[in-house]
C-alpha cells in the first residue's frame, strides 16, 4: 500500500511539474515566439532549474507540441467523446462549440504553430504524428459510427474528418485574422458551432 501511494504522489507531483513548465513556456511563446524564446527563460517564469525542462521534456520543440497538443485534444474533448450522448444526432453540434471555443481562446497557439510547422518540417512531422493523427482518428471513428448508424450519410469518413478540422482551423484562423471586434464576435460559439454543423450535414445547395 505504501509503495502505491507514493506511486501516486510521484505520478501527481509530474502532473504537476509539467502543467507548470508548459503554463510558463506559453508566456514566454506568447512573448517572444517560439524561436527567440529559450528554454533558460521558460525554466526562469516556471521557478524551476533548466536542467527540470529536460526531465520532462526533449526539447524545445517537444515542449510546444506538448503545449499545444494539449488543447488540441484536451480532456473535454475526450470526454465528450466518450459521452452516451455521442450517438445523439445534435452530437457534432456539441463537439464543434468545444473545439470553436477551445480554438478561439487560444487562437495565438494557431500562429504559433504555423509558423513553426512552416519554418521546421520535422515539427510537422512531429505534431502530426502525436497529435493530428490520433485527432483525425477519433473524429474518424465519430464519424463512422454516425455513418453506421444512419445518422450521417455514406461519406469518405477519412475525407470527412479532414474537412471538419480545416473548417475549425480555418474558422479559428479567421477570429484571429479579424480580432475580437470581428464579424464573427456577433455570434455565440454555440450559433456559430450549429451553423457550422448544419453546412456539414445539410450542404449549401438548395433543397430539391
Amino acid at each position: 500500500m505504501p509503495v502505491q501511494s507514493n506511486h501516486k504522489k510521484k505520478e501527481a507531483i509530474t502532473k504537476r511539474r509539467k502543467r507548470q513548465i508548459i503554463a510558463a513556456a506559453r508566456e514566454v511563446f506568447s512573448q517572444k515566439g517560439f524561436s527567440e524564446a529559450t528554454t533558460a527563460e521558460i525554466a526562469q517564469q516556471a521557478g524551476v532549474s533548466e536542467g527540470t525542462i529536460y526531465n520532462y521534456f526533449e526539447s524545445k520543440r517537444d515542449l510546444l507540441v506538448s503545449l499545444i497538443g494539449g488543447y488540441a485534444l484536451d480532456e473535454s474533448l475526450l470526454n465528450l467523446f466518450k459521452s452516451p450522448s455521442i450517438n445523439n444526432i445534435e452530437s457534432l453540434p456539441a463537439v464543434l462549440e468545444d473545439r470553436i471555443e477551445i480554438g478561439f481562446e487560444n487562437s495565438d497557439l494557431l500562429t504559433l504553430l504555423l509558423a513553426e510547422i512552416q519554418r521546421t518540417p520535422e515539427f510537422g512531422e512531429q505534431y502530426a504524428r502525436q497529435v493530428l493523427v490520433p485527432g483525425l482518428a477519433l473524429l474518424k471513428a465519430y464519424l463512422d459510427m454516425r455513418v453506421g448508424n444512419g445518422t450521417l450519410r455514406p461519406v469518405d469518413t477519412e475525407v470527412g474528418s479532414r474537412i471538419i478540422v480545416g473548417m475549425v482551423v480555418g474558422l479559428i484562423a479567421v477570429h484571429q485574422i479579424e480580432g475580437d471586434g470581428g464579424f464573427l464576435s456577433k455570434y455565440s460559439i454555440k450559433d456559430l458551432a450549429e451553423e457550422v454543423a448544419n453546412i456539414l450535414t445539410v450542404g449549401l445547395g438548395t433543397k430539391k
